[in-house]
């Protein structure tokens, strides 16, 4: 492997992404099963890492954007990309530091409820939309827009769940969840039926190659997860009795195969925080 080329090909935006959240889950499920006794800015410290980049980023870029305006002739997508980008990374840095303030609650005179946490995701929710209809009249992938957008009733559920407005089993909480897995996991059968199919040729040809290549990333990326939403929600309903690292190892595997993805993956914004 051309260890040049493969940094070349980096998207360094979705590698910072991946292995902060990658770091994340780990020390998360420590903390959940006692091994570690870091409070919750600790936690949370690869996410607020993950953030400061991109909006310290966009800031970069717009200094630059501003100092040579000969660069601006073909570039006005990709740097609207990266204030977008930056703009939701903003709001989800306040969904998380709310998040932090709820569960440090000694020191706080008040206590308010999760609906209010999850209030800058709710905002975010249809800007993301308007996000991902702009992304595709300008042929841009917005894949953590598409995502937000797409879970919106499984955020009300939560917040609506942890605050006791509802008494429903967390199996029932993650039914968005449930519908919105099924859509990976037919493009994951999709790339496992052409490779399949690509297999029974004699020869070794490049597509071959690159169908297999896409039917493991696919398996590796939409099992785990799956298998991580599943044990979770038995271990929040009290059906299970796994360790919260047991639970998230199948979303290790899920976020490292990113991480590894993320190395390969070309392209990308030249403004690398719009994606």
């Amino acid at each position: 492997m051309d260890g040049k080329r493969l940094f070349v090909d980096c998207n360094p935006s979705k590698f910072i992404i991946f292995s902060s959240l990658f770091v994340f889950s780990i020390v998360l499920s420590l903390k959940l099963d006692g091994i570690i006794y870091w409070n919750n800015w600790c936690i949370f410290a690869p996410l607020f890492i993950w953030k400061a980049s991109v909006i310290a980023g966009a800031l970069m870029g717009c200094i630059a954007w501003s100092r040579h305006p000969e660069s601006r002739a073909e570039g006005y997508v990709e740097f609207y990309a990266m204030l977008i980008s930056a703009g939701i990374h903003s709001l989800l840095l306040l969904f998380e530091l709310l998040v932090c303030i709820k569960l440090e609650t000694t020191f706080l005179p008040v206590d308010y409820g999760w609906v209010l946490c999850f209030f800058p995701i709710l905002v975010l929710c249809p800007l993301s939309v308007a996000a991902c209809i702009w992304g595709f009249k300008h042929d841009r992938s917005l894949e953590l827009e598409t995502v937000i957008s797409s879970n919106v009733l499984l955020f009300i559920f939560i917040a609506l769940k942890l605050d006791n407005v509802i008494d429903w089993q967390w199996k029932a909480v993650f039914i968005p969840l449930w519908v919105v897995m099924c859509l990976p996991g037919i493009v994951a059968l999709y790339y496992v039926i052409w490779a399949l199919l690509f297999l029974r040729q004699p020869q070794y040809t490049t597509d071959r190659k690159t169908s297999l290549t896409y039917a493991t990333i696919w398996l590796l990326v939409v099992i785990p997860l799956i298998a991580f939403e599943i044990l979770l929600s038995f271990r929040l309903d009290g059906d299970a009795q796994l360790e919260f690292m047991s639970i998230f190892t199948p979303l290790h595997v899920c976020l490292f195969t990113l991480m590894l993805t993320s190395c390969g993956g070309k392209g990308g914004n030249r403004w690398w925080c719009g994606m």
